[in-house]
């Protein structure tokens, strides 16, 4: 019964990925994610991003020189033209639950209309 015990615990510390199989971490693995929030916070020093998405709770994204950060109609934009209240679809490859590294951004609608909007 032990060695069951064990065998399960195994099992599902791999599934979680808990113990590593000789990759470091799930973006080498190829782990990705994509959804669609608003922006809480922007950090252009340090280049993260913190949003929310819907009621699944909070992301933060590590933005680099390899992120594409672009507009509603796919034209490139700089990292502060991101702004807090923004709604923005992302893509990025997870190093952790609620960590990743920003592959892609796009910024969907700007706070100051989700503001207009809210008024009405």
């Amino acid at each position: 019964m032990k060695v069951v015990r064990f065998a399960l615990t195994l099992v599902g510390a791999l599934a979680l990925g808990l113990l590593p199989i000789g990759l470091s971490s799930p973006a080498e693995r190829g782990a990705s994610h994509s959804g669609e929030g608003t922006v809480l916070w922007v950090d252009i020093w340090e280049g993260q991003v913190l949003m929310t998405e819907g009621s699944t709770g909070t992301l933060v994204l590590s933005v680099d020189s390899q992120t594409e950060i672009v507009d509603v109609s796919g034209d490139p934009i700089p990292l502060i033209a991101i702004q807090p209240g923004d709604v923005v679809r992302v893509e990025c490859g997870l190093v952790e639950i609620a960590a990743g590294v920003a592959r892609w951004i796009q910024l969907l609608r700007p706070a100051w209309i989700e503001a207009v909007h809210a008024d009405r």
